[in-house]
């Protein structure tokens, strides 16, 4: 240590540029005590809001893939009138596909009269689950990493 180190020395041991005798930082130079641990809260909620948010993608993917099955079953099975009209192209016969909750729909005329049938439908149940797991997830994942950002920098190494 020269003397101009020597003389900006705090009783400590630590100089201005915030190291000690050994070039270690001082134990106030980072904004944290010497051997504090850093927090596990955060890694922990980023764990579990991922976990939310997988757990509500498979279940919106089980939830198109039954979407599917059931209509390609009802459609082979051939016991739905208006997918035979479908089929057969009738005038007015129609497939539509609504997306909150999923399901299949046909309408089609009986007697001039438009009359909807629903083809395929998959628990709308897991369907609302899924989808608040995986939008929950997703932005508390994010919320969880804008907050560890925008904190300010004596917070941060506190962790």
């Amino acid at each position: 240590m020269d003397q101009a180190d020597a003389r900006s020395a705090t009783p400590d041991g630590a100089t201005a540029s915030g190291t000690t005798n050994g070039s270690r930082p001082a134990a106030g130079a980072t904004g944290s005590p010497a051997g504090a641990r850093p927090s596990l809260v955060r890694p922990l909620v980023q764990l579990v809001a991922s976990a939310a948010a997988l757990a509500g993608i498979v279940m919106l993917l089980t939830t198109l893939i039954t979407l599917g099955s059931q209509s390609l079953d009802a459609s082979e099975s051939g016991d739905v009138p208006c997918l035979e009209a479908v089929s057969g192209m009738v005038k007015g016969a129609s497939v539509d596909n609504e997306y909150l909750p999923p399901r299949a729909t046909c309408t089609w005329l009986v007697d001039g009269a438009p009359e909807t049938v629903v083809v395929a439908q998959p628990s709308p149940v897991v369907f609302w689950v899924g989808l608040v797991l995986a939008v929950g997830g997703v932005l508390t994942c994010a919320g969880v990493l804008i907050a560890a950002r925008r904190a300010k920098p004596g917070q941060r190494e506190k962790r």
